[in-house]
């Protein structure tokens, strides 16, 4: 299987792993230290990022934010 193709398939688990436990791309690019256009373009095909989507995949539940009035 060429790279691209898996990778796009890792994108689109971790997309939805992401969605499930709760994370947006900004918050998961803060809690791992990276900015959010990166974020961005290696999950949506235009950055390979073999060791981001590893991370990102195994992103435990996210804690609600705080409450701001």
């Amino acid at each position: 299987m060429p790279a691209t193709i898996k990778s796009t398939k890792l994108a689109q688990q971790a997309k939805a792993h992401m969605r499930a436990a709760g994370w947006s791309y900004r918050r998961a690019a803060l809690h791992l230290g990276v900015s959010y256009q990166h974020v961005c373009y290696v999950l949506n095909g235009q950055r390979h990022s073999a060791s981001l989507l590893a991370k990102l995949l195994h992103l435990p539940a996210a804690k609600p934010l705080p409450y701001r009035s």
